[in-house]
């Protein structure tokens, strides 16, 4: 069952009705139809039709087996902890210090939005929803800086929401084309590792929806996407205005990767940023 105390809840809505959703016995349902039960899962909520549901779990068993034919490990708890900085076991050599510089780009932005707004580096920071396909280390860590969080992924296996099950935040199955959340209200979006494997035929829609998932002045940022204008327009179209800019990393313990980076023998996507007005 989901933790009764938990206020993620708050901010998901039916996929087909947008109806708020209560928490029940086994699950949550809309509160204009309490028969429709949406189940929880080993801390996972399915909020996804039955006859998605096979789909999506076909295709979180395919991820997690093309990760493990990779030659890569999942985490352990100490591990998952410390993503991206530490990396893992078996993964490509710079996945990870990438994802690094990519990650450390996404609290710059949130940093300098928290100075300008006059928040406190402490509290309550907003409420967060972070995209992925895989490790939701982002949404870890935007719950620790204080954000209430959702991770929102098609995959639930031990390379994605499965990977690390002692969380505050929410972890959502769900169809790219059907976001499970409230409109309006979000402080930041984030599409970590995610936007390349989201099909192109659904990739508008679903940064539209994303888009109007944010509150007045909130944030959505793209890490992992290298064609960076070509997500300009689509942004656009949505009513955000859009920056992009190069990520800002950091050099202790990733001296050899910073040189290499800066030689220009590996790149790191640029860090699409776009806000609503």
């Amino acid at each position: 069952m989901i933790n009764h105390a938990a206020t993620w809840i708050h901010y998901l809505a039916d996929p087909e009705t947008a109806s708020p959703l209560r928490q029940v016995d086994f699950g949550v349902a809309p509160q204009d139809n309490p028969d429709k039960v949406y189940p929880v899962k080993e801390g996972i909520l399915f909020l996804s039709q039955p006859s998605d549901r096979g789909i999506l779990s076909r295709l979180s068993d395919a991820y997690d087996r093309a990760c493990r034919e990779q030659g890569w490990q999942p985490p352990d708890h100490y591990t998952f902890r410390r993503l991206p900085r530490s990396g893992i076991a078996g993964w490509p050599l710079h996945y990870w210090p990438q994802r690094a510089f990519s990650t450390a780009g996404v609290w710059h932005v949130l940093e300098e939005a928290r100075k300008k707004r006059g928040g406190l580096p402490v509290g309550k920071a907003g409420v967060a929803v972070d995209f992925t396909l895989g490790l939701p280390y982002m949404a870890y860590g935007l719950d620790v800086a204080g954000y209430v969080t959702c991770a929102v992924s098609p995959h639930v296996g031990e390379f994605a929401l499965g990977a690390y099950p002692h969380t505050r935040y929410g972890r959502i199955q769900a169809s790219w084309d059907k976001l499970p959340l409230k409109k309006g209200v979000f402080d930041v979006v984030v599409f970590s590792d995610s936007v390349p494997g989201i099909p192109l035929e659904l990739l508008p829609a679903t940064l539209q929806q994303a888009a109007e998932l944010l509150a007045p002045g909130g944030i959505l940022m793209v890490t992992d996407f290298a064609d960076a204008q070509a997500l300009v327009p689509l942004l656009k179209s949505a009513g955000l205005r859009v920056e992009v800019q190069k990520v800002k990393g950091y050099e202790e313990g990733l001296r050899g990767f910073v040189q290499k980076f800066r030689a220009g023998e590996i790149e790191v996507p640029p860090l699409v940023v776009a806000r609503r007005s």
